[in-house]
């Protein structure tokens, strides 16, 4: 943050950067520690928003199965039906080369993802997955089996 470059870059102009985790963590405690799973079940419940859930199978801090539980846990309309919804395989095709993604589970507008080699931060550890994700999230409302004509 003492970088000019990387200070006009995140629209710091003269603010002082602390560098004390202490005083964060007092101050986010309170949101760390409290569910968000209702919260998450009435934008599903409205039916205007997607939601994207999406972890690493290597996350050893918030695993899969631990995603899978929580999702599970959230009160909403479409709970049942994603409960039943088959977890399906998640791949690409471009540059004449399939791609594979990972595995996903979706119910009307909750698409969960499981991306294949990443970790607790999957856009650092699959780029590509990750950004391929995101556009097929944003067009379709979840990502899909991609086929060579798509």
């Amino acid at each position: 943050m003492e970088s000019a470059r990387v200070r006009q870059a995140v629209h710091a102009g003269n603010l002082t950067y602390a560098n004390d985790w202490r005083k964060l963590g007092q101050n986010v405690v309170h949101d760390f520690l409290s569910s968000a799973l209702e919260k998450i079940g009435a934008l599903l419940d409205a039916g205007s928003y997607k939601v994207l859930v999406f972890g690493g199978d290597y996350d050893a801090i918030t695993t899969p199965s631990a995603v899978e539980e929580s999702v599970l846990a959230i009160p909403w309309v479409g709970q049942a039906e994603y409960a039943n919804a088959s977890r399906q395989r998640w791949s690409w095709f471009s540059s004449n080369v399939t791609h594979q993604g990972g595995w996903f589970s979706q119910a009307r507008h909750l698409c969960r993802v499981t991306v294949t080699g990443a970790g607790h931060q999957v856009p650092h550890d699959q780029l590509d997955a990750s950004r391929e994700m995101m556009k097929q999230f944003v067009a379709y409302g979840c990502v899909k089996e991609m086929t060579q004509d798509e």
